[in-house]
């Protein structure tokens, strides 16, 4: 914009106006063809899940006027991970609205997001499309960005292994104590444990709860759980778990929208133009359902 030029600015900013009005109009005109494909009201969810982002979530469900598909909600899901807490929060307002709920990964849901997208119905991805380990992120008392629980505590396995073996070395001794506090530490075994916890829980109430075996999706899911919190497994906070991956080892059962073309350019085409939308309004987060929409600003990083 060129702030010298007062009238200029001015019609910059119009014009920038008429720009995010157009977007939203378009926005809306996708997602409603998507509450008619789904037979669902649909909500969009895109950045990270923090705190705030489950009460914008809970006044955009209330505020809806919904029609007869008011028992079946679809979820637009794109998230580098977040908070657990929130994420809670979130399946048990979308459970007290709706008697299903289906998910549509575009592109990512990492972590927080792979938990909120266990709770579903139904999941929808395509060959694109990825999920990510479990790996609960905690702000620590030194600030900053918050840091992998699952990594941290597998790196504290590994010193207190060795110190009983063949002994720690004098810089590994001071890592051990100036990196983390004990208090911290626990809080982050305790939010690891409870991430599990909340998959091996949700997993056979909702995506398993046809099951004829209930004792069996018990266990199921509460290997699901384990192996998707393992950081020996993954070994990467951002490692990608594909859609085949999801199929073939986990033996879930993803629907994938890349077999319905129709569905899949539409799918893309809003992603585009929310992720756009989401830039240019420099917003870290963007919830959207039909002629709301909700931004949300974080000086969070993951």
């Amino acid at each position: 914009m060129n702030v010298d030029n007062p009238g200029k600015f001015v019609s910059e900013l119009h014009d920038l106006t008429e720009v995010d009005a157009l977007a939203e109009r378009m926005l809306d005109y996708h997602l409603e063809v998507f509450e008619r494909i789904f037979d669902a009201d649909v909500f969009s969810i895109y950045g990270l899940l923090l705190g705030n982002t489950d009460d914008e979530l809970r006044d955009l469900v209330e505020g809806r006027q919904r029609s007869l598909r008011q028992n079946r909600a679809v979820i637009l899901l794109s998230t580098a991970g977040g908070y657990l807490e929130p994420v809670q929060r979130m399946v048990e307002t979308l459970r007290h609205h709706f008697d299903f709920v289906a998910f549509v990964v575009p592109t990512q849901a990492d972590s927080a997001g792979t938990i909120f997208v266990m709770s579903g119905d139904s999941i929808y991805m395509d060959y694109y499309s990825r999920l990510g380990p479990i790996d609960p992120q905690i702000e620590t008392e030194r600030g900053g960005n918050p840091v992998s629980a699952s990594g941290v505590l597998s790196q504290y396995a590994k010193f207190v292994e060795k110190s009983a073996t063949s002994g720690l070395s004098p810089i590994e001794q001071d890592l051990l104590l100036e990196s983390i506090d004990l208090g911290t530490l626990d809080q982050m075994s305790h939010e690891h444990r409870r991430s599990i916890q909340l998959l091996s829980d949700w997993l056979p109430k909702f995506m398993f709860r046809d099951s004829s075996d209930q004792s069996a999706t018990k266990e199921r899911a509460a290997w699901i759980a384990k192996t998707l919190s393992d950081p020996e497994r993954w070994h990467s906070h951002s490692h990608a778990i594909s859609m085949d991956i999801l199929k073939s080892e986990f033996k879930l059962s993803i629907v994938d929208f890349g077999k319905e073309p129709s569905l899949r350019e539409r799918i893309r085409k809003y992603d585009k133009l929310l992720s756009n939308h989401q830039s240019l309004k420099d917003v870290d987060v963007v919830l959207h359902t039909m002629r709301d929409f909700k931004y949300l600003r974080s000086s969070v990083e993951f």
